[in-house]
């Protein structure tokens, strides 16, 4: 009887599974800005062709077909044609009920949560989608309560491939965009990192929504306060505590302080932002030497009239001073109790102006952003909506850049999506966004335009990695993509040895792996046993034991060929030999350590030779290698610029991506499928060493998370055993690294269709399947 089968634990989203029959679901609609947020969303599918279906639900069928009727009033009114009123469903679902609100989950791709305070209805909601594999999106600002979320479900999530997104309103949307327009502005500009991050919020119109009031109440009596567990992850990397700690200080957040050129006061959202913002940052690529200054601009210029601030400020604090006592709390509560209730001004704005001043203080970038409708309703509905729409094509089948698993804030969690995808989606619901640059020595900004910026940023959680012009494989955090009690994998970077190389200073995959585990980087802190190896210049699947016997029973394995394994590459060249079938011969050491496959048995003389980085032994190396192999052609692919291959022996020639490789080993030789493209005519790119020749990139192009430096077009991408007490592990590993892998989907599809077509292993084509196709 086959034992229960283990699936992969994706770093990445997935495409919600089945054919579901709404695009974005909105739960708790009869609320104030749960109403706002389905106005906004059936608005933008208003505008936009294609096949997006709505569904509104609630616990009441009457109260959800009531708001529906007023926002088809309200787009009326301003001349919005609703076009199909078929395309929108009402769903009855309760949050007390945990079979409707699972039904409801796995009805939709995207389910946006607005059912408040959250600490009471927010956790049906989480769970359902984390085991419907819906997406996920809500509006709270309870920092507590997805405190908890993570503590409680986040490594489900992430191994289920759903990607949930707190705080995608008001709190903390826009601080959120602003840091990360300003961050990438300086890097892609002047090659500066972030230093100091100020945030200057002024609104037009506006009120307390009754959920933020109750929610504010819960928060000053402590009924969402996060029990804190042993092994529990951190809200945000301790890195971080300083400039948390230092933005919410009493003199920072409290007192007045002129800034970006007006009088300003403080901004009682600052406790939710400031923590959002430090659990964004590292994810981000921002240096933990920043520091935060987020206020709220004074109404009208300061004047003796008010008190240069001060009754501002003052009435502020009485009011906060008032909300201590808890008969004031338990009148506003009665208030609520008899139908207390804010329903929005469309009419109304949120201003937000962002600095941010590089480290060097050399450079400063200015983001200037408007967003209409008053922040705690329409506007909130206008942030929630756009980050729905932003997840709903990031996670579609037809995207190969899909947002990170797991929960993350928005800004973060689309950060390895196409360029400008939630600027995009922002500006289509009516939203206006500049960004300026000045540099030291500079008059006049340089203005540019927020959706041109690039998403992706070097991922740094050490306050003192120093910026280098050319990103290397050591600053990259490390992604596990797959963990059970016994087995952990990883996606290896290229140009990351097995071993430490002394010579050139670069530490070895496992050292690598200690040293982020010291810094908390790592999310696994236990020993890890290696049982197998990759070329130094081959990323992909990096497979470790957690306990020794483990450990020996898959190196066992991997001798014996009981594992199923899948490379990915490219080649520059065309196929003229054959374009399929086996490769089988003796592999010997030939010039400078490269190897060559020989039809002839040959004996080799078993002594240590240093290659690439790698100390092995001879005998290790050599011996009989097995390799099945398969090509497609990519010659009508638009997948990159020409590139100039220099080979070893001082050839120089433009070629572009011609041809996807699909590589079965069935044995594990050093430079086995290198050598194997080679034999064939068709060297990887980027493999210099056996006349793939040197991929070349422009300054620009080194600054990403993908890894955009020269690397070899060789990937292992997929693996299948059986372990010993009889349960299955399926892993499969998308490129994460190297341009012509990662930036276009012509050849994920490429490769989806190879693995379709010549793959014999079910498990594997049923996990890419689900992964690619849902």
């Amino acid at each position: 009887m086959l034992g229960k089968t283990q699936t992969a634990a994706y770093t990445f989203a997935i495409t919600p599974p089945g054919n579901r029959p709404h695009s974005i679901a909105v739960f708790g609609c009869t609320g104030n800005a749960g109403r706002a947020v389905a106005y906004q969303v059936i608005k933008s599918a208003a505008k936009k062709p294609g096949n997006i279906n709505i569904a509104l639900s609630g616990r009441n069928r009457g109260k959800v077909e009531e708001v529906l009727a007023g926002i088809k009033q309200e787009m009326g009114s301003e001349g919005i044609d609703l076009k199909d009123e078929r395309k929108i469903d009402i769903l009855v679902a309760d949050a007390a009920d945990e079979a409707s609100m699972l039904s409801l989950a796995r009805s939709t791709n995207i389910l946006v949560s607005c059912a408040g305070p959250y600490g009471h209805y927010g956790e049906a909601a989480v769970k359902a989608c984390i085991e419907g594999g819906a997406h996920y999106v809500d509006i709270t600002g309870e920092v507590a309560f997805i405190e908890r979320m993570v503590s409680d479900y986040g490594k489900q999530a992430e191994k289920n491939g759903v990607t949930l997104c707190p705080f995608s309103g008001y709190d903390c949307l826009p601080s959120e965009l602003g840091m990360f327009l300003v961050g990438k502005a300086l890097e892609m500009e002047e090659g500066e990192q972030l230093g100091h991050l100020a945030l200057n919020f002024r609104g037009k119109g506006g009120g307390l929504p009754r959920g933020t009031i109750q929610t504010i109440l819960d928060s000053i009596e402590g009924h969402n306060q996060l029990e804190k567990k042993t092994g529990d992850p951190r809200f945000y990397p301790k890195e971080y505590r300083g400039t948390a700690k230092a933005a919410l200080s009493l003199s920072n957040f409290i007192l007045p302080k002129y800034q970006l050129g007006t009088f300003t006061g403080p901004n009682f959202m600052s406790t939710v932002n400031v923590p959002v913002l430090c659990r964004a940052a590292p994810t981000l690529g921002i240096s933990s030497r920043l520091t935060i200054s987020d206020k709220s601009v004074v109404t009208g210029p300061p004047s003796l009239l008010n008190g240069y601030g001060q009754i501002y400020i003052t009435t502020l604090l009485v009011g906060g001073m008032a909300l201590a006592f808890p008969p004031f709390r338990g009148w506003i509560r009665n208030k609520i109790s008899k139908g207390y209730s804010y329903n929005g001004d469309a009419s109304g704005k949120v201003y937000l102006n962002v600095q941010g001043v590089s480290i060097s203080k050399k450079t400063s970038a200015l983001a200037k952003c408007t967003f209409p409708g008053d922040a705690g309703i329409y506007a909130t509905g206008l942030f929630a909506a756009s980050v729905a729409n932003a997840l709903l094509e990031a996670t579609s089948s037809e995207s190969s850049c899909k947002p990170y698993a797991g929960f993350h804030s928005p800004v973060a969690a689309m950060h390895p999506c196409r360029k400008g995808l939630l600027v995009d989606k922002l500006r289509d619901l009516g939203a206006e966004i500049k960004v300026e640059v000045i540099a030291e020595g500079n008059d006049l900004p340089k203005e540019l335009d927020a959706a041109d910026l690039p998403n992706q940023y070097r991922r740094t959680t050490r306050s003192d990695l120093q910026r280098s012009d050319v990103i290397t494989a050591q600053d990259i955090a490390i992604p596990i993509i797959y963990e059970d009690d016994n087995l952990l994998a990883i996606c290896k970077p290229p140009h990351v040895s097995h071993h430490d190389d002394p010579q050139c200073g670069q530490i070895g995959i496992l050292s690598l792996i200690r040293k982020q585990q010291s810094e908390k980087i790592f999310s696994y802190s236990g020993r890890l046993y290696g049982v197998h190896r990759l070329d130094r210049v081959t990323s992909g699947i990096l497979l470790f034991a957690k306990d020794s016997i483990t450990a020996n029973e898959m190196i066992t394995k991997f001798r014996r060929r009981d594992v199923k394994k899948y490379y990915i590459a490219i080649s520059g060249k065309k196929p003229k030999k054959k374009k399929q079938g086996w490769l089988r011969g003796q592999m010997t050491i030939g010039r400078r350590g490269s190897y060559k496959l020989l039809n002839e048995n040959k004996q080799i003389q078993d002594t240590c030779e240093e290659v690439d980085g790698e100390t092995y032994k001879n005998s290790d190396r050599g011996g009989y290698a097995e390799t099945r192999f398969y090509t497609a052609g990519l010659g009508n692919l638009d997948l990159a610029d020409d590139i100039q291959n220099e080979s070893t022996d001082g050839s120089s020639q433009c070629t572009t991506p011609k041809t996807a490789i699909l590589f079965e080993p069935h044995t594990g030789k050093t430079h086995q499928l290198r050598v194997a493209a080679k034999s064939v005519g068709l060297p990887i790119l980027g493999d210099e060493r056996y006349g793939g020749g040197k991929v070349e990139l422009s300054s620009a192009e080194l600054t990403v998370r993908n890894q955009l430096f020269d690397r070899t077009y060789l990937h292992a991408s997929a693996i299948h055993f059986q372990m010993d007490e009889g349960y299955n592990v399926t892993i499969c590993s998308t490129p994460q690294f190297g341009h012509l892998f990662s930036e276009e989907t012509s050849f994920n599809v490429v490769f989806e269709s190879m693995m379709d077509k010549y793959c014999d292993c079910l498990p594997i084509l049923d996990a890419i399947r689900a992964s690619s196709t849902g």
